[in-house]
């Protein structure tokens, strides 16, 4: 394994880890022979003290008998954007995007169930707005476009989805805030469409 971490001040920080893994053996006379890639990842650039961006990355890949460890490869990005003023904070905004890329299928819940192989996309948008004191306006957008199939057996399916979101915030006290807001939920594959 090898691990390495960057420092620049409070403007740039990255850290990774990799590391590479072999076994063999028997174990009451089933084989045990295994080979296993961790790779890990972060990063963080400060643009100015408004504005950061924001990086993760991990990834593995298993060659194995799947007893021990699953076998198969899994990678997962993100990467992320925020925005939120000193001076004038009227407006924040938030923006993120993962990619998830899971050929294992994670276990559910602890349980011995093994959950979807997959693959998705998922981006997402986020704005407030401070009209003056007491009213704030916001919304969210996020579109997921994804594949996934429970078992190798089963091909893949397409399960698309968009989510869009207005609010309207009213700050009533220090304390308390009245708050209206409409979502709309459309699943593409799923044939439906929520509000």
């Amino acid at each position: 394994s090898l691990g390495m971490s960057y420092r620049d001040g409070d403007r740039v920080s990255a850290s990774g880890k990799i590391e590479y893994r072999v076994d063999s053996g028997d174990l009451n006379g089933s084989n045990r022979d295994q080979e296993l890639l961790f790779v890990s990842a972060g990063a963080r650039y400060k643009i100015s003290d408004e504005a950061r961006v924001l990086f993760g990355l991990e990834y593995a890949n298993t060659d194995t008998d799947g007893s021990n460890v699953l076998d198969g490869e899994y990678g997962d990005v993100t990467l992320g954007y925020a925005y939120r003023p000193i001076l004038n904070d009227k407006l924040n905004v938030l923006a993120s995007y993962r990619y998830l890329y899971d050929m294992i299928g994670q276990e559910i819940d602890g349980t011995d169930v093994r959950g979807p192989r997959q693959e998705r996309h998922v981006a997402s948008l986020d704005v407030t707005y401070d009209l003056n004191q007491q009213w704030t306006v916001g919304g969210k957008l996020g579109l997921r476009k994804s594949r996934s199939s429970p078992s190798e057996t089963v091909p893949f399916a397409q399960n698309d989805a968009w989510l869009g979101v207005l609010n309207a915030r009213y700050h009533v006290t220090r304390k308390w805030d009245a708050l209206v807001e409409a979502r709309f939920l459309d699943a593409e594959q799923g044939g439906f469409s929520d509000m």
